[in-house]
């Protein structure tokens, strides 16, 4: 079996932003954490702020790593604005004992620059930290307009203490100091998120999960293993995930929580702050979810993988089958199906192949031609049995029936 270090050192020559290290610092040999934080354009000092007031049993498991960037065609005001935060803080240790390294990713390449990268240049280091003391510890991302639960840290060090290859940790937009335009937008937009990871959940697929960037976590042989970070500038998230999941050994952490911002942006092509942008603007109407008819159609298909394996001819007609069909994915069906050697590889094998794209590509194909939208309150309670009446209390429940998992 590989070790790890020959891991890291084949994924670092391979796929790394970069085989040099910027931390010269050495890891505390008991590190088991490492928490990446990406920060364009940030309040460092309330973040850690925030961060000082987040207690730590073990605080030499765990360090902070934060990824300063911006591009080489950034204006000169957020130039000197990261200039200044790398000199004021690096080196710095918080209240709690828990080191934090200051990564000065300045003058990116344009075309490359932005949150992917800006991920993936702290995940590499991380990774090689770890290797440094010959430990696949566990890589967690937040971001720097986030705030976390009390227990945060204690709580991703019990994660990391039981081996999982992968969290989702449980998140709440915060709500205070939002105007009421502002509130009704969040809260359907945050609706809409578990509203998509519950209906998923519902139909037997196992990689339902939330793919939010401030509140996921990857063991540090996995990142390897699938080629680390991306460096897309939008929805890093989604694409990396989904090439954990398969993997297994994932989880729902729900045992803290992370705050992530609800503040409105543009500095990204899509995610929390332009649906926001678009939900004021009457461009994206949250509101409504997808209808539930095409997540029962789906569980139907999956619950009959085993028939599918035998007949593949049996989806004919169906709409998954027509989905596979208008798509030109039906060929490639049949040749998993000849490439399984048996029922159980058949539907290991699926799993990777109808990963997240293609289960996107299927809500959307049943959603333009077969079952339209509806009003968030009637989906929810059309699928979970939901008794709420208004947005905000159905949100609570949404929110209470992830946290019971």
């Amino acid at each position: 079996m590989e070790t790890f270090n020959a891991q890291v050192s084949f994924y670092t020559k391979r796929f790394a932003y970069s085989e040099e290290k910027y931390i010269s610092k050495s890891p505390n040999p008991s590190l088991k954490v490492a928490l990446v934080v990406p920060a364009y354009n940030e309040d460092i000092q309330g973040f850690m702020s925030n961060l000082e007031k987040v207690k730590c049993l073990n605080p030499n498991q765990i360090e902070l790593i934060v990824v300063l960037n911006h591009s080489i065609k950034e204006e000169e005001e957020i130039r000197k604005k990261h200039q200044s935060q790398f000199q004021n803080f690096k080196n710095l240790i918080l209240n709690s004992g828990i080191s934090v390294h200051f990564i000065a990713a300045f003058d990116l390449k344009a075309k490359h620059a932005g949150v992917g990268l800006a991920r993936k240049i702290g995940m590499d280091e991380a990774v090689k930290r770890f290797q440094e003391i010959n430990y696949p510890g566990l890589i967690v991302c937040l971001d720097a307009d986030c705030d976390i639960a009390p227990n945060y840290f204690d709580s991703v060090l019990n994660a990391e203490s039981q081996g999982f290859n992968g969290l989702s940790l449980y998140y709440e937009h915060p709500f205070s100091e939002l105007d009421s335009k502002h509130l009704t937008s969040i809260v359907n937009y945050e609706i809409f998120l578990r509203y998509y990871s519950l209906a998923l959940k519902s139909t037997g697929y196992p990689h339902y999960y939330q793919t939010v960037g401030s509140s996921m976590a990857c063991r540090s042989d996995l990142y390897c293993k699938i080629g680390g970070m991306n460096r897309r500038k939008a929805g890093e998230d989604f694409y990396f995930l989904h090439k954990v999941f398969p993997h297994g050994n994932f989880k729902e952490w729900t045992e803290t929580t992370v705050y992530p911002s609800a503040r409105k942006s543009t500095r990204v092509p899509f995610g929390t702050g332009k649906a926001m942008i678009a939900e004021e603007e009457g461009n994206k109407d949250y509101s409504l979810l997808f209808n539930p008819m095409i997540f029962k159609k789906l569980s139907t298909f999956l619950s009959n993988l085993s028939t599918v394996f035998k007949d593949a001819n049996s989806i004919e007609g169906s709409l998954i089958g027509n989905f596979l069909k208008d798509e030109n994915l039906d060929k490639d069906l049949h040749d998993l199906i000849t490439r399984s050697a048996s029922e159980m590889a058949f539907i290991t094998n699926f799993y990777f192949w109808f990963d997240g794209f293609k289960v996107m590509k299927y809500l959307h194909y049943c959603q333009t031609n077969h079952h339209p939208d509806l009003k968030n309150i009637e989906a929810c309670k059309e699928l979970f049995g939901t008794n709420s009446l208004d947005n905000n209390s159905l949100l609570m429940e949404l929110r209470s029936m992830e946290k019971q998992g």
